[in-house]
């Protein structure tokens, strides 16, 4: 997406987001589901890309799933992940039959969400009114429309 069409995706997002809130008073759903969405669009640019380390990961959840252990090769028992919860994890959802590659980036996006909700949380606990409120929308949705933060969970690390 290039930057003029992320800028319009966020100010409409900001102000369809905005209105629901004030209409529903949800601004804890609002403030998650439009940055989420700003998030889907936004790291839909990156979704073919995987970073080569998270390739060292899924080997070694393979090979997990597999029964053959936490290892690169069988055999030999050397640590080579740096994500230990993150490599278990996957092995876990391969051991029930998804694919790595695809299920990472999901799983990415899901975590990224989580992200925006913590970040929208966090405003509202150093700022409790209405400007608690604002505050956090304006933080997920600059979130939400970050590059690095977009690249980096559908990366699949």
């Amino acid at each position: 997406m290039t930057f003029p069409m992320l800028a319009l995706a966020v100010i409409g997002t900001a102000g369809v987001t905005a209105a629901l809130a004030r209409m529903t008073k949800q601004y804890a759903v609002a403030a998650i589901a439009g940055p989420a969405l700003i998030l889907f669009l936004h790291g839909w640019r990156y979704f073919g890309y995987t970073s080569d380390d998270a390739y060292i990961s899924y080997r070694y959840a393979r090979n997990l799933a597999d029964g053959v252990g936490l290892v690169w090769d069988p055999g030999e028992h050397v640590e080579g992940y740096s994500n230990f919860l993150w490599t278990v994890l996957l092995a876990a959802l391969d051991k029930l039959g998804a694919e790595p590659v695809r299920t990472s980036r999901w799983l990415g996006f899901a975590l990224g969400v989580a992200a925006i909700g913590g970040t929208y949380a966090l405003a509202r606990t150093l700022l409790e009114d209405a400007a608690g409120r604002v505050a956090g929308l304006v933080a997920t949705l600059l979130l939400a429309a970050s590059g690095p933060f977009a690249l980096w969970a559908f990366a699949g690390l």
